[in-house]
Order: structure tokens, then sequence, then C-alpha cells
């Protein structure tokens, strides 16, 4: 858990391993800044404050959406209200699945984005593009720990501390 995270150089998730990462302030990606998610791997990030990947920051994301488990490559959960999502950097496509029901989502660079979307509005401006995977559909949502149920996401509302 961190209150915020400034990545201004290389953030690595290692190869087959599937990480979770609680931000209770902002996510800020600028410069030459770098986030990557090897094939087999994933990112969930859940955050309270904004987030920005900036100007001259790459995301590097697999291919395909999910990883062979099921998962989602790269999640991002924000409880944010107002302008909280702004991706406007970088080269290469992002390839995630954002869920931001109270966050104005704004997409505004060159860059393609696959995945998913919800947000309370969301701006795609320049010439970037957004591509919804179907696949997404079909992702799991955790473990259900051998129980004979599959296992869900039950949004119940936000917690503010």
């Amino acid at each position: 858990m961190y209150d915020n995270v400034t990545i201004k150089g290389h953030l690595n998730i290692k190869s087959g391993e599937n990480v979770t990462m609680y931000v209770k302030g902002n996510f800020k990606m600028s410069g030459a800044s770098s986030l990557t998610i090897p094939n087999d791997s994933s990112l969930t990030l859940i955050i309270k404050g904004a987030l920005e990947i900036g100007a001259g920051s790459q995301v590097y994301t697999p291919d395909k959406g999910l990883t062979s488990q099921g998962l989602p490559v790269f999640s991002i959960y924000s409880s944010y209200s107002g302008t909280g999502i702004n991706l406007t950097g970088g080269t290469e496509e992002i390839y995630a699945a954002i869920y931001a029901p109270l966050t104005d989502i704004q997409i505004s660079s060159a860059i393609g984005f696959k995945g998913s979307l919800l947000g309370k509005s969301v701006s795609v401006t320049g010439a970037g593009g957004v591509h919804y995977d179907e696949a997404l559909g079909k992702a799991k949502s955790g473990n259900n720990g051998g129980s004979a149920t599959a296992a869900r996401l039950v949004f119940k509302g936000w917690q503010y501390l």
C-alpha cells in the first residue's frame, strides 16, 4: 500500500506474477518512465487519487488482454471523483480494464487503447483510438479457493476513510 506513486524510471512486474498495488493518493508516470507487464503477468491497481500517464512515458503490456489464468493483464479500479484518469503520453498501445464509475477519463494522444473503459465520462481526442476487447468479459475475478461456486467481483460501494 502506498500514499502516492510517482514513476520517473522503470517499473517492471516480475514474469509470471500477479501483483496488486493499493494507492491511497495519486499514481503518476512522466518523462521517460515506463511500466512493463510481461506475458503471463498482471498488475491490478486500486487507486483513490488521480492516475496520469503523461507525455514521454510508456506502458508495455502483452498483446492479449488475459493471462493464461484468465486475469486481465492490467486492471485499474478508481474511486476518484472528477477528472482522475489521464492517458496523455506514450507511443505503445495500452491494454487495460478500467473501472472508474465516478471518474472522468481522458485519452488524448496518439496511443491506442485496447481493453475496456467504464467511467463517469470518457473523452478520446488526438490520433489514438479505443478498441473494446470482448475477451475481458470472460476474465476471472479472483480465486474461489476450491469452492463449488465461481469467484465473482461484487461492487457494494466505496468506503471513505
